[in-house]
């Protein structure tokens, strides 16, 4: 009597479990079908188109890996590879470093004080590309730019250039435009991940604390007991997205 009462247990329980299962993926459904209609169905498309010689009129003709070939000889293309890569390495690693300390930083305020800091670092985030771009046009203009106004009142002229048409300065204000615009969200992100880390390890006044080290080391290698953990976000995928095509 007792075995078969255990087995109805199972049984309901396995029964749970799968009506869970279920509805999760009911849940998981739309988005499993958006993902599959606008992002790996046109991938797939523009895989197939890529091994074609297609004017955009009449028919495709398959030329095999041709293409590839061609761009494997073409230098712009590695050079647009090269600043891709310069621009999604540097961007993503400031913008996770200065949210992570920011992050840190917030965790000493009051509870006011701290949700106004959070929000006005994170607005870039939510402002329009095309306003980020305008602003920072602003600051860097050559004749206009409030940058070399402000290095020409300091009698530095010297130092002035047109920062966004010279080619050693170019990619390093792209990537303070977007460090700038990105970095609030790797703040809350960090600052939610930071939460989870105990107040003992936070508080280093405490003999035993491990101070300021620890809790980094805790945030980022989180040990096996921890039920979560929220791991640093990484934008590098916002500054793959771009292709930058000038020879350094």
């Amino acid at each position: 009597m007792k075995a078969q009462g255990v087995k109805v247990r199972l049984k309901r329980a396995k029964s749970i479990r799968r009506s869970y299962m279920i509805t999760g993926l009911c849940f998981l459904a739309p988005a499993i079908a958006a993902y599959l209609l606008f992002m790996a169905y046109p991938l797939y498309q523009t895989f197939v188109l890529s091994l074609t010689n297609w004017s955009g009129f009449g028919a495709a003709h398959n030329i095999g890996f041709a293409n590839f070939e061609t761009l494997a000889g073409d230098a712009t293309f590695w050079a647009s590879l090269k600043n891709t890569l310069y621009f999604a390495f540097f961007s993503s690693m400031f913008s996770v470093a200065i949210g992570l300390v920011t992050a840190w930083l917030n965790l000493y305020m009051r509870r006011m004080e701290g949700q106004v800091f959070r929000t006005i670092l994170f607005s870039p985030s939510i402002i329009a590309p095309t306003i980020t771009g305008l602003l920072f046009m602003f600051i860097f203009t050559e004749e206009i730019g409030l940058l070399n106004n402000i290095l020409r009142v300091l009698h530095l002229s010297v130092l002035t250039t047109a920062w966004l048409s010279n080619l050693d300065t170019v990619k390093q204000v792209i990537v303070i435009a977007t460090v700038w615009r990105q970095f609030g969200l790797c703040l809350v992100l960090c600052y939610a991940g930071l939460q989870g880390i105990p107040n003992a390890m936070i508080d280093p006044s405490g003999s035993t604390a491990p101070g300021i080290s620890g809790s980094f080391r805790e945030y980022w290698c989180p040990s096996s007991n921890r039920k979560s953990s929220f791991p640093p976000c990484s934008p590098c995928s916002g500054g793959c997205a771009s292709t930058i095509p000038w020879s350094p």
